[in-house]
């Protein structure tokens, strides 16, 4: 058994040991460097120069915003208002623990795909607006984390909420 090892060993340090050699690079016309040289930056610069927003113009307006402020707001509002009994503590509130109920997220929900091209490739109007809320519910006798929907129509001052 001990020689059986012995030429297994011998025989994998041969092939091993006979493998080619390792591969050159070659300069690259390209690049004018070769792979794997990183170009050197102007010892003489102080910074890097800060991205600009190119200004874009769309026939419509885009669906995947995030909210806007007065949508945020507005969401917070009709959460917070006592007829919607959900009991929520600020998470600013110094005496915040888990055993409270409070906003974990809020962000928008973007549409379905078969409104987003009805409205962006034909004549639909704008798919319906939509906040992603999801409110850790530690007051419960069983803690939960319960996502809701809610649409907001600011122009109207209309606030709803789906419940999933």
């Amino acid at each position: 058994m001990a020689r059986l090892n012995l030429a297994l060993l011998v025989a994998f340090v041969a092939t091993v040991s006979s493998s080619p050699a390792p591969v050159r690079w070659q300069y690259d016309a390209h690049t004018q460097s070769r792979p794997g040289q990183l170009t050197r930056r102007d010892m003489n610069a102080t910074a890097c120069p800060v991205p600009v927003d190119i200004p874009v113009r769309a026939a419509k307006k885009s669906p995947f915003l995030p909210l806007s402020d007065a949508e945020f707001g507005s969401v917070l509002d009709f959460l917070f208002a006592p007829e919607q009994n959900l009991n929520l503590t600020s998470v600013s509130s110094k005496n915040l623990t888990q055993t409270d109920n409070y906003i974990w997220m809020i962000e928008a929900l973007h549409p379905n795909k078969t409104d987003i091209l009805a409205y962006l490739d034909g004549n639909a109007t704008a798919p319906k607006r939509y906040a992603r809320v999801i409110i850790n519910e530690g007051g419960k006798a069983v803690p939960d984390a319960t996502e809701y929907y809610v649409g907001s129509q600011i122009m109207s001052s209309q606030v709803r909420a789906d419940t999933c």
